[in-house]
């Protein structure tokens, strides 16, 4: 099926959503994301493209969306209520912080149930369970097709939940996986992922 191209996304509709970053990086300065000179402009368009179309994400460099891709955000921002929530913008802000067993901050670095918990704790309040096993009994289950931003999603293996992210999205989680050295974006219909899917879960 060939889909209908929508308008290109404003410029003021990014200027919004980078606007709502910086004053989420303001709040949260110890983020690392936040601290990197230019990465808020960045980590803005990570955030327009999470919900609306592939992503182009390549370190620390800026991202200019293709004009499709970024129509396609643009509606959907709007069918999320206008904004993306803490909890997600918190999470992108943390892509690219090196990934540590047992880490815990931006400056120690995070593994995945430490990510989960520091962005959970810092953005909304809450004291999430510290461990994988912990977190796939936590909350309520819920299904794929009712999967909402912020939702936690538990994979694993043989019947044993191994790893966790925080689901941005669009298809997408953000997650600290130990393979790759870095908070990443990912997507859930990727191979490898798609594959390991144990449940979803609601904070």
């Amino acid at each position: 099926m060939t889909r209908s191209r929508k308008p290109a996304l404003s410029a003021a509709s990014a200027h919004d959503v980078s606007m709502r970053v910086s004053r989420h990086c303001s709040r949260n300065s110890p983020a690392l994301g936040c601290g990197v000179p230019g990465l808020r402009q960045h980590v803005a368009w990570a955030i327009i493209l999470a919900w609306g179309g592939a992503l182009l994400l390549g370190g620390c460099g800026s991202v200019t969306p293709p004009a499709e891709h970024a129509g396609r955000a643009s509606a959907s921002l709007q069918r999320q209520a206008g904004a993306p929530s803490d909890v997600v913008m918190h999470a992108l802000s943390l892509v690219g912080t090196p990934y540590r067993y047992g880490g815990n901050t931006p400056q120690t670095g995070f593994d995945c149930s430490g990510l989960i918990r520091y962005v959970y704790l810092h953005s909304a309040g809450r004291a999430l369970p510290r461990t994988v096993e912990e977190l796939s009994r936590y909350g309520r289950q819920v299904a794929e097709r009712e999967l909402r931003a912020g939702d936690i999603v538990i994979f694993g293996q043989r019947g044993k939940p191994t790893h966790a992210g925080i689901y941005v999205g669009d298809g997408r989680f953000v997650h600290a996986p130990s393979k790759g050295g870095v908070v990443r974006l990912d997507q859930l219909s990727s191979r490898h992922w798609a594959s390991r899917t144990f449940s979803y879960r609601r904070p």
